[in-house]
């Protein structure tokens, strides 16, 4: 976890030297991270209160620690994804969800997610197969009794996507096998946090032909309409995306700017 800032951009020592650790939880309040994150969780279903996994004190170094919890810059990402999708109504506890993200970092908002999720449902990233190695490491560090499931070619085409999904809390496949998932199951909610702007157009429209297939929700979308770099993408993602999906502005969105 220490060594995932070339993943999220965001390096591991910003607070190692900061005084807000011989701070009172109280004074915590009133300063970032803290104060950004009370703003997330205001009116949040506790289950959705995200934390930093610690399962090393040296982990303490990444964040401020607040009434027992880890405070990070990451961990405000993913509570604030959490925070959109609960107030679009999207989040729905009471049944067996199948959540697709496309990108999964490390794997952070899935621990996020899975945790909210109270042992139900399933959670499907897609990625390269380098993420892939990130994310199988620190989910299981951090959730050892639950079932995940690592592409393998002869595994996957012996049980079939169907029976991996419904035996599986967390499912692990890498983005070239999309288009031979037939059988997989309706999609209730897709997610991509940051990095689709940063992609190929060619992989962009693959992953938005296989969403719309196979999504009956919402695909959620934080991103640039255009990423200037290597890939240099000619024209802005939500064109691309409204080619494949209606594009609905959800008015309880603008309810919380944070």
């Amino acid at each position: 976890r220490l060594h995932t800032g070339f993943i999220t951009g965001k390096s591991w020592y910003t607070f190692v030297q900061s005084p807000m650790h011989d701070f009172s939880d109280v004074q915590k309040e009133k300063v970032n991270p803290v104060a950004d994150y009370l703003k997330l969780i205001k009116g949040l279903p506790r289950q959705l209160h995200g934390e930093e996994p610690r399962n090393s004190p040296l982990l303490e170094k990444l964040g401020i620690m607040w009434n027992n919890r880890l405070i990070t810059t990451d961990l405000l990402d993913y509570q604030r994804t959490a925070a959109n999708l609960h107030s679009s109504g999207l989040l729905d506890f009471a049944k067996k969800q199948v959540i697709v993200e496309i990108g999964g970092g490390y794997g952070g908002l899935a621990h996020q997610m899975i945790r909210a999720m109270n042992g139900e449902g399933c959670y499907i990233i897609i990625d390269t197969p380098q993420l892939l190695y990130w994310q199988t490491v620190f989910l299981r560090i951090n959730n050892p009794d639950i079932a995940i499931y690592l592409y393998g070619r002869d595994s996957l085409q012996a049980r079939g996507i169907d029976d991996i999904i419904a035996n599986s809390r967390v499912v692990l496949l890498p983005f070239f096998v999309i288009e031979d998932l037939v059988d997989m199951p309706e999609i209730d909610i897709a997610i991509n946090m940051a990095s689709m702007a940063d992609m190929p157009e060619s992989s962009i429209r693959a992953y938005c032909r296989f969403l719309a297939n196979k999504l009956r929700g919402r695909f959620y979308v934080e991103s640039r309409y255009r990423y200037h770099g290597k890939n240099d993408l000619q024209v802005d993602l939500l064109n691309i995306l409204a080619e494949y999906f209606d594009i609905l502005r959800d008015p309880n969105l603008g309810e919380n700017p944070d």
